[in-house]
């Protein structure tokens, strides 16, 4: 995940970005639509950054949640796919 745009040439980046951006909406939109795409991959997004975010501070163990972090994105697909 890109935060700030590079300091050094920012064109290239924001071209590769908006080409990846645009390829992960494709492969969303293939699965809920062309008009959710967005919405589905911001949702897809934040939630697995959220998952990256709690793990990475511990605040997301198997013991307390009684779930992996893979499992909880796993979920979140499942329940995003099934919203066509």
């Amino acid at each position: 995940m890109m935060f700030t745009v590079p300091a050094a040439d920012p064109e290239l980046a924001i071209e590769a970005a908006s080409r990846a951006q645009a390829e992960f909406l494709r492969i969303v939109g293939a699965v809920v639509g062309a008009e959710r795409a967005h919405l589905a991959g911001a949702i897809l997004l934040t939630g697995v950054h959220g998952v990256a975010s709690m793990e990475a501070s511990g605040h997301l163990s198997s013991e307390m949640w009684s779930a992996t972090p893979d499992a909880v994105i796993d979920a979140l697909v499942a329940l995003v796919a099934a919203e066509r």
